[in-house]
């Protein structure tokens, strides 16, 4: 048997639908290279299935989405079946599993039962639905799709021999939020009865700061647990700043609709990420992409966050007066929709580049992203 891949990283719930929309590519993109600057090595999507009927449209976005997990080495877990509407499709998946598994990706050509992208399809997210449909379930999609991993949660936290058994079922999924030490002695009892079966991944952990940090530490030091899925990531927004009700990288100081752990909560999951690859602690954070999208109304200015940027440098310039001068620096950390900055330095009309900086302190100085200004 090989090295068990293991991984600490964020769910990501909105990267398929935000309010209802998908996101554009550039947001989905930010998504995937904020995973990848973390060394989260998997992304976790939101659910995907909330009837029996597949969303076109959402599904678009999963071809997106696969595509750039594909083109920076992040593996994508997958969610099928809310389970708020389990009880109206339990009898009637089949089909809507077999389409969905042998549709083609439209952006590079991949049938999905072929795609290593997919690490795992997990087919619900909550205990207590029954075990056959479970069984069932994960037999239909090893019989399309035998080199994909399933997840699933046991029917109680009492494992049942035939969970243990069945070998269409390689990962057991947890979720914990209680804010007690039981979940840590929850964690040491299933990995106790599991035993060389199957695997652990902790599909979400949520909670204070203090409380993450145990458990995370409590799967670093347990090998049968492959990996863990910390509550939740959120990215930057097509409008400006970044959507809120997560957590954000490289983290941030407390401000609107951040929480006043962000910058200590990234710190934390970014290193536990790197430990749980077995690299150093000191791998150098990643630099920034150039900027894509902004716009200017009057003179006060807005862009599109790059994945990892620290703050950003706003540079005025008119080559017809040969001015060029730096007029601000911002730190990323706004809510989406958020004016960056506001010109009241220059009083002539001028241009704007806007460059990103990392946390290291390098500024990307390539392509800059230029917003043409008014009077």
């Amino acid at each position: 048997m090989g090295e068990t891949f293991r991984f600490a990283s964020f769910n990501v719930p909105r990267v398929l639908s935000i309010n209802g929309q998908v996101p554009i590519e550039d947001e989905q993109e930010d998504a995937v290279k904020s995973i990848a600057g973390l060394q989260g090595r998997v992304l976790r999507t939101g659910h995907l299935l909330s009837n029996l009927v597949l969303n076109e449209t959402l599904l678009l976005g999963l071809d997106t989405l696969l595509d750039l997990c594909r083109r920076n080495y992040i593996r994508v877990v997958i969610p099928l079946f809310d389970p708020t509407f389990l009880p109206l499709v339990l009898n009637n998946t089949k089909n809507t599993i077999q389409s969905l598994l042998n549709r083609v990706n439209l952006v590079n050509g991949i049938q999905y039962k072929q795609d290593p992208t997919i690490l795992a399809w997990q087919i619900t997210t909550q205990e207590g639905i029954a075990f056959q449909w479970i069984q069932e379930t994960a037999l239909l999609i090893k019989q399309s799709a035998p080199n994909t991993l399933i997840m699933a949660y046991p029917e109680s936290p009492d494992i049942s021999n035939g969970f243990l058994a069945d070998a269409n079922i390689d990962i057991l999924s947890l979720s914990l939020s209680s804010q007690t030490t039981s979940d840590l002695q929850l964690l040491h009892n299933i990995s106790t009865v599991l035993q060389s079966k199957k695997v652990i991944v902790i599909d979400a952990i949520g909670g204070e700061i203090n409380y993450v940090e145990s458990l995370l530490d409590a799967a670093y030091r347990n090998p049968k647990i492959s990996g863990v899925f910390v509550d939740s990531l959120d990215f930057h927004s097509k409008d400006g700043g970044f959507y809120t009700g997560g957590y954000h990288v490289p983290g941030f100081n407390y401000s609107k609709g951040f929480s006043q752990d962000d910058l200590e909560f990234a710190k934390m999951a970014r290193n536990y990420s790197l430990k749980m690859k077995g690299y150093p602690l000191n791998v150098l954070y990643p630099i920034p992409r150039p900027l894509k999208r902004g716009g200017v109304n009057g003179k006060r200015l807005w862009w599109m966050g790059s994945a990892w940027a620290q703050r950003y440098h706003v540079l005025a310039f008119n080559l017809d007066l040969n001015l060029s001068q730096e007029i601000g620096s911002i730190e990323d950390g706004l809510a989406s929709g958020q004016f960056y900055f506001e010109d009241t330095i220059t009083n002539v009309t001028v241009n704007y580049a806007v460059l990103p900086e990392s946390v290291n302190g390098d500024i990307t100085r390539d392509n800059p992203l230029v917003i043409p200004g008014f009077a």
